[in-house]
């Protein structure tokens, strides 16, 4: 016990230590309003760590008070954030560096999209580095138009994987195959519920927002896969255990079919003996409120809790047992 107690007050010493405070002001030339200084303070005090740091907008300066290696930080980020927008790379750009860390959070990268312009696209993009990725020290910059993050070199590079991909598909660049990728997730779960494959999808028909969000929907109720978000330039991205992400292939397959080709289907559940995902398509004619009638029908009487509608396709998608499902295939005949 005592040397546990010891191994922790040493790492504890090794992670709030400090050396001499010393404040620093940076005037700025290109950070052109207050938001852009606020997301620079944001950044400074989420990646650097920097708890004392102020914007002064009337002045046009921001004034840093941390340690020297905090402050060797605070000059990179600044010199980011203030650049002439007439250096920004017109190229997809990555530029690193790194920063202490005793958790080992020490990656940082600073990139420049060449088409994730619009704030929409930028938060969607923040929301996938955070969700997939699990990159939660990460800010916008909407001046320059880049991000920059902090995280586990593995989190870093998985968060630019997805970065490069959204760009290209804002671009017009992207396929519309599924794009794969393969995540080391060691949380110290047993394997089979470790997040390790990482999809991402490039529909031909999920492109509204409303069809984008009752696809999500249907992959996080049916598939159970939690990490997952929709970029509307074009693209599902998500990440989950490899039987959950299976379920989650072909239900993203199912619901982009055209609708002439659109037919009751069902598939069996990897590892299970009696799940099975199904899926029903009512009448074109069906308006939503119909879809959801039925589907409330379909809950009650059978006890089917897995069930989602998507009304692009008239479609109602449940996963349950085959007396289930044979007894839900009664009630929509």
């Amino acid at each position: 016990m005592r040397r546990s107690l010891l191994a922790l007050a040493a790492f504890s010493s090794v992670l709030f230590a400090q050396g001499t405070p010393e404040t620093r002001v940076y005037p700025l030339a290109n950070i052109a309003t207050p938001q852009s200084m606020q997301e620079t303070v944001n950044a400074i005090r989420s990646l650097a760590e920097i708890r004392e740091v102020s914007g002064d907008w009337a002045n046009r300066r921001l004034v840093v008070t941390g340690d020297a290696e905090q402050l060797a930080f605070a000059d990179w980020i600044v010199r980011a954030a203030d650049e002439a927008p007439s250096a920004r790379p017109t190229t997809f750009t990555v530029r690193d560096t790194t920063f202490r860390d005793p958790r080992s959070a020490t990656s940082v990268k600073l990139v420049y999209p060449a088409h994730l312009a619009s704030p929409q696209h930028l938060q969607e993009a923040i929301n996938a580095v955070r969700s997939i990725a699990e990159v939660q020290r990460v800010v916008a910059f909407t001046n320059q138009k880049a991000l920059l993050m902090r995280g586990l070199e593995q989190e870093t590079a998985l968060a630019e994987w997805i970065l490069q991909d959204f760009d290209n598909s804002a671009g017009g660049a992207a396929s519309h195959e599924t794009r794969q990728a393969t995540y080391q997730d060691n949380q110290g779960i047993p394997e089979r519920y470790r997040s390790t494959a990482v999809r991402i999808y490039h529909p031909t028909r999920i492109t509204a927002p409303r069809q984008l969000q009752e696809a999500i929907n249907g992959i996080r109720s049916i598939a159970e896969v939690q990490r997952i978000v929709a970029f509307t330039g074009g693209a599902i991205a998500l990440r989950g255990p490899e039987v959950n992400v299976s379920v989650a292939d072909w239900l993203e397959k199912e619901l982009d079919q055209p609708a002439s080709a659109a037919s009751a289907r069902e598939f069996a559940m990897p590892g299970e003996s009696i799940g099975i995902v199904h899926t029903f398509y009512l009448p074109k004619t069906a308006a939503p409120e119909d879809l959801m009638n039925s589907l409330n029908i379909i809950r009650q009487h059978t006890g089917i809790q897995r069930a989602v509608v998507y009304s692009a396709s008239s479609a109602i998608i449940l996963r349950g047992t085959a007396d289930q499902i044979e007894k839900a295939s009664g009630l929509l005949h």
